[in-house]
């Protein structure tokens, strides 16, 4: 099971397509995040074999305190006890903020890689204040390594990024500081559904072509890269493990994800707590069992064979994508039950790169 804690609505940086903006900022109580650390343990109780992944989310979570972080180290002990070793904790943070004193007191608390985010155009991400996000980026990722922290990279492809595909590639590729990144398309949530993101949104053919483009640099690369999701098609079809898929494609985050909102409002995940749609309860009245006999979480369950019987009854690459993240569907559609704009673009990467290395994976190897 993974639980996304937003740490916090409110946020140093200005990035022109933040999802998770909100007008009136709210920060996660010791109180909320101990009920949620209470259903950390209800997963971790029923199924001894079952571990817990928290990420810790905003917002920004770095603009919480170094008291706090250590009353947060304290409350996992008290919450957890003798199933702390099953419970893994990330971070996701543009990682400006952090300082040497605040990464000692996160530091006993991670178990898993900060995924930091950054872009290499300074029009689309800044921060609040007299330094520029490179200025204060670099000395973050420099007090991450003194201090033993990891960090992973993650990016938005948006149209620039698909303008200068082979630019991005190279610069990450080459950076000293960078060991992998996950790209993800700019969804439009938030202020990313307005205002000046508007220019910076791309299409299902403009994610295909980011994708196809991405493929050829990593296969002159040698498959080297550690780009997701890069690393995971390639699993997913020439190792035919397709279950290494990530969240979106995998068809099952009904039953693996839950996000948990400062004011304690339990969702599937973060991107459904910045959309404000299907919760599943709250932390001060739902339970393990209540929460799997939700609505919202029984009526995300019944997408995939829906779509299977259904949109994608046909397609060859079901295995890949199911239909792609509901969230996604719903922001185009106003439904889950439908697939999500981006399947043109996978379906004309996955007829490109993937076929001539092979078949796709049929559902029945799978099911």
């Amino acid at each position: 099971m993974n639980i996304i804690l937003k740490m916090s609505t409110a946020c140093n940086g200005t990035c022109v397509y933040c999802s998770a903006y909100k007008e009136k900022p709210q920060h996660l109580s010791l109180q909320v995040a101990g009920r949620a650390l209470g259903l950390a343990a209800e997963y971790l109780a029923a199924d001894r074999r079952e571990h817990v992944h928290i990420i810790l989310h905003g917002g920004e979570p770095l603009l919480r305190s170094r008291r706090y972080y250590e009353a947060f180290n304290r409350l996992i002990d008290e919450r957890l006890g003798s199933l702390r070793p099953r419970l893994s904790v990330a971070m996701q943070s543009n990682l400006t903020l952090l300082t040497e004193p605040k990464a000692h007191s996160i530091r006993p608390i991670l178990t898993r890689p900060i995924g930091t985010s950054y872009d290499i155009y300074p029009d689309v991400r800044e921060i609040r204040g007299k330094r520029s996000l490179d200025e204060a980026w670099y000395r973050a990722m420099g007090v991450a390594r003194s201090t033993g922290l990891e960090t992973g990279l993650v990016y938005v492809v948006h149209s620039q990024t698909v303008r200068d595909t082979e630019k991005v590639w190279t610069f990450f590729r080459n950076h000293p500081l960078v060991r992998s990144v996950r790209f993800n398309p700019l969804y439009e949530e938030g202020l990313g559904k307005c205002g000046e993101a508007q220019r910076l949104g791309i299409t299902a053919e403009q994610w295909g072509d980011f994708l196809i483009r991405g493929w050829r640099m990593f296969e002159r690369d040698g498959f080297r890269a550690a780009f997701a999701p890069f690393t995971e098609l390639l699993n997913a079809h020439v190792m035919r493990r397709p279950d290494q898929m990530s969240c979106s494609h995998k068809g099952e985050c009904f039953d693996t994800f839950i996000g948990v909102d400062p004011d304690g409002a339990i969702y599937n995940c973060g991107r459904w707590s910045d959309t404000q749609e299907f919760s599943f309860g709250t932390v001060f009245d739902s339970g393990r069992e209540d929460l799997l006999r939700s609505p919202a979480r029984l009526g995300l369950s019944r997408r995939g064979k829906l779509l299977a019987e259904g949109d994608c009854a046909d397609c060859q690459w079901w295995t890949y994508c199911h239909g792609g993240c509901p969230n996604d569907a719903y922001l185009e559609h106003g439904t889950v039950e439908a697939r999500t704009k981006w399947c043109e673009g996978y379906l004309a990467f996955f007829e490109e790169c993937l076929r001539p290395l092979g078949e796709p994976v049929p559902r029945e190897e799978v099911a």
